[in-house]
């Protein structure tokens, strides 16, 4: 096939090795292959204004596209990402909520004005090195996971569906981690060795924590176990999630292993079960954190729900197996949504993500939940 048959797709290169093996891989299928890095933040404070990795992602990103001699270019999203990502995180915190910057930067900037833009410049699609797949249920394009399960991030996709879907290729979705490896050496792109990037992608190597105490100064209080009984201190309610295990520092070890019965040694790892107010309720068992109900509001369904089956199941966060639903209706609340199997630590504010078997169908933001 001529070179460019297929369309012109603007791929999002990020500088890593996923999406320069998924420009490759466009080029050896026919398409006319075009290279976008996006500039989406500069650190603002003393403490990140030298540790934020994109000057040196641009430069990779630039130097794939000359070795797949493509053409390259770069936009800058920075005031439109801290409207309606960065602005929208923190808002969420100090409401005490847990948001997920990930799936609003696919919604909002990869698949919202990233899309725009390359659809009014004369692109045909948009592609990226997401490890996820397309495909169709009952006549409707979904998101599906993908084949790596250990990399799969459909779930950060989920927001992402209709006919948008038509016009987005992802094509390293079906390939194992070690796969996209090898293709990239076999092909001499100078990103094979180069390691996965990690944590938030807008804070450079600084963790969420420190950042977010940047950014909301929020109060020291106490730890305290279910009976009330105060054991310990943190940073702040406001920086913790339900599930979180460390991070607080417990100061009455023996008083805390004696709320559970235990050699001060045999002291349990503690996670937080709830938070009241400015006070972090932790207990030694994870389990006291599963819960069988969620609310969940602004759901968005990808597919007729009257089309649903018998495996639709949610998933209440990143790397976490789904649970099947039992049952679920709309309510004045929202979507109610009633689980066969308990699920661990769904915090407000994370997503909740219907699946059926491995495709997305819809989700929404967890407003709350109950043990049953």
């Amino acid at each position: 096939m001529a070179k460019g048959g297929r369309g012109r797709v603007a791929v999002m290169l990020s500088g890593g090795v996923d999406s320069a093996v998924a420009a490759w891989r466009l080029q050896q299928e026919g398409w006319m292959v075009e290279g976008v890095f996006m500039k989406n933040w500069t650190p603002l404070s003393s403490q990140t204004l030298t540790d934020c990795p994109w000057e040196r992602d641009q430069e990779d990103a630039a130097a794939v596209a000359a070795c797949l001699d493509i053409p390259f270019q770069s936009l800058n999203f920075e005031v439109e990402y801290r409207q309606k990502v960065v602005d929208y995180l923190l808002a969420e915190y100090r409401a005490g909520r847990t948001p997920n910057p990930d799936v609003l930067c696919n919604r909002e900037i990869k698949f919202g004005l990233f899309m725009d833009w390359a659809l009014a410049h004369g692109f045909t699609h948009v592609a990226s090195g997401h490890y996820a797949q397309i495909g169709d249920l009952g006549g409707h394009p979904v998101v599906q996971r993908g084949l790596d399960q250990g990399k799969d991030q459909s779930y950060f996709l989920w927001a992402v569906g209709g006919e948008l879907l038509q016009r987005v290729l992802l094509p390293v979705g079906g390939l194992q981690k070690a796969e996209v490896r090898r293709l990239a050496a076999e092909a001499g792109l100078p990103v094979a060795t180069k390691p996965d990037s990690q944590g938030i992608c807008f804070i450079g190597h600084l963790s969420l924590s420190d950042w977010l105490k940047e950014e909301l100064q929020p109060e020291p209080g106490e730890v305290v176990t279910l009976s009330g009984r105060v054991i310990g201190h943190h940073d702040g309610a406001i920086l913790y999630t339900i599930g979180q295990r460390h991070g607080f520092t417990i100061t009455d070890k023996a008083g805390a292993a004696a709320e559970y019965d235990l050699d001060k040694a045999q002291l349990p790892r503690l996670f937080v079960v709830r938070k009241e107010e400015n006070k972090l309720v932790v207990a030694a068992a994870a389990a006291e954190t599963a819960v069988r109900q969620l609310w969940l509001t602004d759901v968005v369904w990808h597919v007729p729900t009257d089309t649903l089956t018998d495996d639709l199941s949610l998933q209440a966060r990143y790397r976490q197996s789904p649970r099947p639903v039992a049952s679920w209706e709309t309510t004045v609340d929202g979507v109610l949504v009633n689980l066969a199997e308990p699920i661990n630590a769904p915090a407000p504010g994370q997503f909740g993500v219907f699946y059926a078997g491995n495709s997305v169908v819809g989700g929404g933001v967890i407003h709350r939940t109950e043990k049953m």
